[in-house]
C-alpha cells in the first residue's frame, strides 16, 4: 500500500486566518483548562526529583506525554495542510505547535505545587520531544506510518483520579503495527482491515509509588487500510477524519500478558 495524503497547491489567506484563531482559540481553553485542574496553587520554581517522577504514575505518564504530544503535532500537522502549506512545512508547524503548548505546561506546572505530581518534570520533556518528533519522522520515513502509538481509556475515571486527562489507572497506551501492510498483503480483506497492538498500562497507582504494570497484545482497526480508496486519496476531509480516528485503539480482543495469559480481553 502507498500511504498518500493530499495537500493543497497554495496557501490560502482566509483559510490561514480561521486556522490561526481556532488555534489561539485551542490554546486559551488548554490554559483555563490547565489553570483551574492544576496550576491552582502557585510556588516557587521547582523541579521534580526522578524519584517521584516515577512513583507518580510508574513512567505511565511519561508515555502519555510521549501519545499526546506525537497526537497533537501529527493532528496539527494535518489540519495545517488545509491552509494550503505543503506537507513538510506542515510537519513541523505540527512540530513546533506542539513543543510550544508542552512546553509552557511543563513552565508553569514547575511553578505550582499542591500535588505530589507538579513541578517541572524533565522526563516528560524529553518525552514530549520524542513523541512530537515522530511526528516528523513519519513524513520523512514513510515506513513509519505502519507503526501509531495510540491510546485507549477503561472505565474512564477511578475515585482517586476524576479526570480523564490524568486517570492513568484507567488509560492503555499502545503501539498499533500494520503487519498486513509491512508484509505487503493488505489487499486480503480481513488482515487488511486488522493491526496488531501492543498495550501497557498500570493498576493501583495513588501516585506515591504504589501500582503494578499490565501489558496486553491485541487486535486494532488498521486505519492504512481505507487510505488506500481512490475516494479517500481524493478528499482531504476524509483524510483528516481518519487521521483523528487512528489516533484511538478501538476496543477488540486482546490477551493480557502478566506472568502468562491470564485473561481475555476486549480493551
Amino acid at each position: 500500500m502507498t500511504l498518500q495524503i493530499q495537500a493543497q497547491d497554495s496557501l490560502s489567506i482566509a483559510k490561514t486566518i480561521i486556522f490561526g484563531a481556532g488555534t489561539v482559540g485551542g490554546f486559551a481553553a488548554s490554559y483555563i483548562f490547565q489553570s483551574n485542574e492544576y496550576w491552582d496553587d502557585p510556588a516557587e520554581w521547582h523541579v521534580m526529583d526522578w524519584k517521584t517522577e516515577y512513583d507518580d504514575a510508574l513512567l505511565a505518564d511519561k508515555m502519555g506525554h510521549f501519545y499526546f504530544s506525537y497526537a497533537l503535532a501529527n493532528s496539527f500537522a494535518k489540519a495545517t495542510e488545509w491552509t494550503g502549506l505543503d506537507k513538510e512545512t506542515s510537519a513541523w508547524v505540527g512540530f513546533g505547535a506542539s513543543m510550544l503548548h508542552q512546553t509552557y505546561v511543563e513552565i508553569y506546572d514547575g511553578y505550582s505545587d499542591g500535588r505530589p505530581y507538579l513541578g517541572f518534570s524533565r522526563g516528560d520533556m524529553v518525552a514530549n520531544l520524542l513523541g512530537a518528533s515522530y511526528s516528523v519522522a513519519q513524513y520523512y520515513e514513510p515506513y513509519l506510518n505502519y507503526i501509531k502509538p495510540k491510546i485507549s481509556y477503561y472505565p474512564f475515571t477511578s475515585p482517586t483520579h476524576p479526570s480523564v486527562f490524568n486517570d492513568y489507572n484507567s488509560t492503555n497506551h499502545w503501539v498499533s503495527v500494520d503487519v498486513a501492510g509491512m508484509l505487503d498483503i493488505d489487499d486480503n480483506v480481513f488482515p487488511g482491515l486488522f493491526a496488531v497492538a501492543l498495550g501497557h498500562s498500570v493498576t493501583g497507582i495513588d501516585r506515591y509509588g504504589a501500582g503494578q504494570h499490565q501489558f496486553y497484545l491485541g487486535l486494532d482497526i488498521n486505519w492504512n487500510y481505507f487510505k488506500q480508496f481512490e475516494i479517500v486519496q481524493d478528499s482531504y476531509y476524509l483524510q483528516f477524519i481518519i487521521n483523528l480516528f487512528e489516533k484511538y485503539k478501538v476496543p477488540l480482543p486482546a490477551i493480557r500478558l502478566n506472568n502468562g495469559v491470564d485473561a481475555f480481553l476486549v480493551r
